[in-house]
């Protein structure tokens, strides 16, 4: 990803934006991962291949997560340069978050949140 987009261009929202419509005319990678449930709780976990850039869909509910293998370089929108994660991690983001990785070691991650009237094929 850094060979055909410098990071210098994917600081803003509105640039995250623009690369996640041109990359959707690309070929997706699969993103392993599960659902999990429990009384109050919903768990999505989440194996991401190395070489690989995802960006997330804006949030509707704050969400802990928790990089448990790997290292990721995460944007966040802000203009900022992007902040380096490496596991173990835990960090939490707030409603309305929407942030772009680069997974430059292979990744597994983890996503809590509370599930108390959470349908599972709404959830952003």
């Amino acid at each position: 990803m850094k060979d055909v987009v410098g990071t210098e261009q994917v600081r803003t929202y509105e640039a995250m934006l623009a690369l996640q419509g041109a990359c959707l005319k690309l070929d997706q990678v699969e993103i392993g991962g599960e659902h999990l449930f429990a009384d109050g709780v919903y768990a999505k976990t989440m194996v991401v291949p190395a070489g690989t850039f995802a960006i997330g869909a804006r949030h509707r509910f704050s969400a802990i997560h928790v990089l448990t293998k790997g290292r990721v370089e995460m944007f966040d929108g802000s203009g900022n340069p992007p902040k380096i994660l490496t596991a173990p991690h835990t960090y939490v983001s707030p409603a309305g978050d929407k942030k772009m990785g680069i997974f430059t070691i292979f990744v597994e991650d983890g996503l809590f949140l509370e599930n108390e009237n959470f349908f599972p094929d709404s959830f952003k």
